[in-house]
């Protein structure tokens, strides 16, 4: 019976933490990973979209978001050390991140460039 009330006190002490986990505010590190995320959610957005300007409604809402996130960054007062050693340990995901974007979006924008210059292939030659 003993055994039983403490494995159930337990039990609720470790869900009360995983409740009162997502009250507060956010790490840094969440924060970091969250701004990740909606910079592969806006790449997802421009490789999956027929043109930019399809994309365009969906990148600015991710845009927002992404504001949202620099914002609960900025309100946190981190130290210039700390935001430092934050980027150090995202770097690597962070940079994929864009990188990842980056190539999206130059190779959406060369491709509609390349198809809106389909005109000329009609146009004589000198």
């Amino acid at each position: 019976n003993r055994i039983m009330m403490k494995y159930l006190l337990t039990s609720c002490l470790l869900l009360a933490c995983l409740c009162l986990t997502g009250c507060g505010p956010q790490s840094p590190d969440a924060l970091i990973k969250e701004q990740i995320s909606i910079i592969n959610e806006t790449a997802d957005t421009v490789e999956a979209a027929d043109s930019l300007d399809d994309a365009k409604a969906s990148m600015e809402k991710l845009s927002k978001r992404g504001e949202a996130v620099t914002a609960k960054l900025d309100a946190l007062n981190l130290s210039d050390s700390v935001k430092a050693e934050l980027m150090q340990r995202h770097q690597k995901d962070l940079m994929s991140a864009m990188m990842r974007l980056q190539k999206v979006m130059i190779s959406k924008t060369f491709n509609e460039a390349k198809s809106g210059m389909d005109f000329m292939k009609s146009m004589p030659m000198p």
